[in-house]
């Protein structure tokens, strides 16, 4: 009986959900060999060695993937219940300052450049722009933007763009189809760009060649 027990106890976490024994199984689940029985043991008998050690991980890992399933839940419902508000009133984000908030009120507002059915106009555009400067960058990827509004902060953003840290605006710009298309070209064929702009660029050219 003696005997018994420890293989016993090795072949307990082929039927529970060890790193080692998850392992083998993700890698014939993705497209791998099956693994044989001598694998699975190995899998087993190292699980049950590092035991101590896999709870505390294994644990972590399942409270990390219950808050990001209950976050994603939260996010859906954010988006559910906050964005219908912007789509009847584009002005509310900026009147409650939901950039300033700590909740999806300001994830929300910042998905709402890019919603067509939130109609932003000019006016609250630069005001957006002006007043809140964690999302000011933003604004540009709102299809509401007109030519004259993006052609206005084109120079700016160009100049601004050269440096690496500060390119998410010229990026917005060159991406949105409301750009006038000499000012994609401009980036495009421009040298001293990092990869990010020109990449965005050269893409926007593509996208309109092939309409």
């Amino acid at each position: 009986m003696k005997k018994i027990v420890p293989y016993f106890l090795l072949l307990i976490p082929l039927f529970t959900s060890g790193c080692f024994s998850i392992g083998a199984r993700s890698n014939y689940g993705w497209g791998m060999h099956q693994p044989t029985t001598k694998e699975k043991i190995t899998a087993a008998a190292l699980d049950t060695a590092t035991l101590p050690i896999q709870i505390p991980i294994v644990t972590v890992m399942v409270i990390n993937e219950s808050t990001a399933k209950q976050k994603a839940k939260e996010d859906a419902d954010a988006n559910k219940h906050l964005m219908p508000l912007l789509e009847n009133n584009p002005t509310l984000g900026i009147m409650e300052r939901w950039d300033l908030k700590k909740d999806q009120h300001k994830r929300v507002f910042l998905e709402s450049f890019s919603n067509p059915k939130v109609k932003y106009t000019d006016e609250l555009l630069e005001k957006i722009h002006q007043t809140c400067p964690s999302i000011q960058d933003c604004v540009f990827h709102s299809q509401s933007c007109s030519r004259e509004f993006l052609a206005r902060h084109f120079d700016e953003e160009f100049e601004r763009g050269k440096n690496p840290a500060y390119q998410g605006a010229l990026m917005a710009i060159v991406s949105n189809p409301n750009t006038p298309l000499e000012l994609v070209e401009k980036v495009a064929s421009t040298q001293g760009f990092a990869g990010g702009v020109s990449i965005s660029a050269e893409h926007a050219l593509r996208q309109r060649a092939s309409k």
